[in-house]
């Protein structure tokens, strides 16, 4: 039997810069590239089932275009609008980080009586909710990994190397690990030197969909939940490929 030929067109979408947050929840889609153009943001290499998935279709503004003979054309157009725009293309992990500016201890809004914020050891035992991990350990496991196993877990990529996974159990594989309270997650055997320091940035920075995950004494990121997608071994696959690739 013949094999089909193989679909080459390449699809855009263009976004206005104000819905930068919602890209978020397009990370693992490793295959995209970005770049800016004023106030428009750009998606490059887009297959043709992303152009139709929800998750970009619901952002505001979005418009899908497609390449032809060297001219962009709106999808379902016979019309060209325009030239392929011709600009400086970044993976989109990577032009849209899920890391924070590094905190200082008066990030609360104490001006005048500043709280020095660190983290101790703690002895208060918690079952750890959240690892980040190297994406080849993660791959070790996965491979041989029944599916029920990662049926209660989600991840997103942090990194080239690094991905977030969150739920419980967690896997057993190499990795920092970290215990959840509410939405903070702090490294697993530690809490912070003042224990109402959780209750209150609970309430001022967190929120449903988002998790405030503390790394060391001076770093943390932050997690939206809406990126978060189900693990599996199809999407470690893909995601995996294209990392390679880059």
């Amino acid at each position: 039997m013949a094999e089909h030929t193989q679909n080459t067109l390449v699809y855009y979408a263009a976004i206005d810069v104000i819905y930068k947050n919602k890209l978020g929840s397009l990370r693992l889609w490793t295959n995209l590239k970005l770049a800016y153009d004023g106030e428009t943001i750009w998606l490059k290499d887009l297959t043709e089932e992303q152009t139709s998935e929800h998750k970009l279709r619901s952002i505001p503004s979005c418009s899908i275009y497609v390449e032809k003979n060297n001219k962009l054309y709106p999808k379902d157009s016979l019309l060209p609008c325009g030239n392929i725009p011709s600009l400086l293309w970044t993976p989109i992990f990577r032009a849209v980080p899920v890391t924070l500016p590094r905190y200082n201890d008066n990030f609360m809004g104490l001006e005048e009586d500043s709280i020095n914020i660190r983290l101790v050891p703690s002895s208060n035992m918690q079952d750890v909710f959240a690892m980040i991990t190297d994406v080849t350990e993660l791959g070790k496991y996965i491979e041989t990994a029944p599916a029920s196993r990662l049926r209660e877990l989600r991840w997103t990529i942090l990194s080239d190397r690094n991905v977030f996974i969150a739920g419980t159990p967690l896997l057993p594989i190499k990795g920092n690990v970290f215990w959840r309270y509410k939405q903070l997650l702090l490294p697993a055997g530690f809490d912070f030197n003042y224990s109402i320091l959780s209750d209150c940035i609970n309430k001022l920075y967190t929120s449903t969909d988002l998790y405030i995950c503390w790394l060391n004494q001076d770093d943390y990121i932050k997690i939206d939940v809406t990126q978060l997608e189900y693990l599996s071994i199809a999407s470690f696959r893909k995601t995996y490929n294209a990392l390679e690739n880059i």
